[in-house]
């Protein structure tokens, strides 16, 4: 009775903007996420200048073994620091929250395919005893329940012990996570003959999603679709604009706003 009076009085704070909105997170901050703008690459979602080809120089190459690549936001404002505090600040409420977003924004965007199959991209043994908890399966959790399809909490692990990529120039990010991933022999069943759903919270350089597709290929996925909350803007790329390519921008915003705020 007191812990309800005590909410009444002082309902809990967002995990973002520490707003006593009473939400882990709130309307507020999920109303400044920033959706992708577009134009952007077709394949990795890359932000693209106005007028450039419709795929970017590194899709264009085949660099980029995954079938095609979306992200709910930019990595920018609200969105940066709610996967700072959930990552690095121990916030593991937000991911439920956070998967929820992505959830929704997946079964809104076609171009993300029809996944048989969720996998998150893992860490290795030591981060994630050091963390306590892999932030991005915490994201894949409610996009597989949601979706209505099997979340295989192993379908990948990391055998190398590679460098933070944040760190990293964009040819050292490639060669950082080269052979870094395999499919365990008891999860190669599942994948086999299955089109995979790869979850995590940033794409960058997109070399940690192209290694994971490229091992989940080998291990006998049919296709691998990536998913993230958030897309790192590139030097140089375009910044938020008006403009419409009928679908990216509208697809997160409306993923935004149908998730149910807790």
């Amino acid at each position: 009775m007191l812990a309800g009076l005590l909410d009444l009085l002082y309902p809990p704070r967002c995990s973002v903007c520490r707003w006593r909105s009473g939400e882990t997170l709130c309307s507020r901050c999920r109303l400044e996420f920033t959706p992708v703008p577009p134009p952007f690459c077709l394949r990795c979602a890359c932000p693209l200048s106005v007028g450039a080809a419709r795929m970017c120089q590194q899709c264009r190459t085949g660099e980029t073994l995954f079938a095609a690549a979306r992200s709910l936001t930019l990595f920018d404002g609200r969105m940066r620091t709610a996967i700072h505090r959930l990552k690095f600040g121990g916030r593991r409420e937000l991911g439920p929250i956070l998967g929820e977003l992505l959830a929704v924004f997946v079964r809104q965007t076609d171009s993300l395919g029809h996944p048989e199959l969720v996998v998150a991209v893992p860490l290795h043994p030591a981060r994630l005893r050091e963390r306590g908890y892999n932030h991005a399966l915490l994201l894949a959790q409610p996009v597989a329940r949601m979706l209505g399809v099997p979340l295989m909490a192993e379908g990948l692990v990391r055998v190398g012990a590679t460098i933070p990529q944040t760190v990293l120039r964009r040819e050292q990010r490639w060669a950082n996570v080269f052979n870094a991933f395999r499919v365990p022999a008891a999860s190669g069943d599942v994948v086999r003959g299955r089109s995979v759903l790869l979850v995590d919270d940033v794409l960058t350089s997109g070399a940690t999603a192209a290694e994971c597709a490229r091992t989940l290929l080998l291990g006998g996925a049919t296709a691998v679709y990536v998913v993230t909350l958030a897309r790192a803007m590139p030097p140089g790329a375009v910044g938020p604009t008006a403009a419409s390519d009928g679908g990216g921008g509208a697809d997160s915003r409306r993923a935004i706003r149908e998730a149910r705020p807790r």
